[in-house]
């Protein structure tokens, strides 16, 4: 049994691989942005709110690049199904990963679910699939920031994000909830 883990801010990420629709074989290790890795976790083809969600990140992907940060939306989608994603949601500029096993989105301390035949948008859900989350990795491979759900909706805004990002870099403010343990 697998169970799912904890990764805490400023410790050292497992490392991620995944195909993508523009990289055969995307490697978080040699994704080597200039300050950060923002990897966005997504349900699937069949979930309406991550389309306008990832289409948000598409339209600002320039505002991330010139805050050194690299995007990539991953999800536990089939090649054909993130093939769709892109093509169908109108994506032009970011990165999406595919195949994510359930194994590893445990390893990131993501949530799984099973899928019910019929979505919001009447497409059948995979039979498991990730809930969605979002991973700030910095230039080491250390977790600066993380957001994990259970549930398709309350993401953190796109705008607040790259708020956040560019304070990090320009006051160069330390990644937060690194306690592990009380003494």
């Amino acid at each position: 049994m697998i169970k799912k883990q904890l990764i805490f801010p400023g410790s050292k990420t497992p490392e991620l691989q995944v195909n993508s629709v523009k990289i055969e074989n995307w490697t978080l290790s040699l994704s080597k942005p200039k300050n950060f890795t923002l990897i966005i976790i997504y349900r699937g083809f069949h979930c309406p709110i991550c389309c306008e969600y990832l289409k948000e990140f598409d339209e600002k992907i320039d505002k991330f690049s010139n805050l050194g940060t690299n995007l990539i939306a991953i999800s536990t989608d089939n090649k054909n199904r993130a093939i769709k994603s892109y093509s169908e949601w109108g994506l032009k500029s970011i990165n999406i990963g595919f195949n994510l096993t359930p194994e590893k989105a445990l390893e990131w301390g993501l949530f799984l679910s099973r899928g019910i035949p019929n979505s919001s948008l009447k497409i059948a859900e995979p039979e498991i699939f990730v809930e969605p989350g979002l991973f700030l990795v910095d230039s080491n491979m250390k977790l600066y920031l993380s957001n994990i759900q259970s549930m398709p909706f309350t993401r953190p805004p796109v705008s607040e994000l790259l708020t956040g990002i560019r304070f990090a870099i320009d006051k160069n403010y330390p990644a937060r909830g690194t306690l592990k343990y009380l003494k």
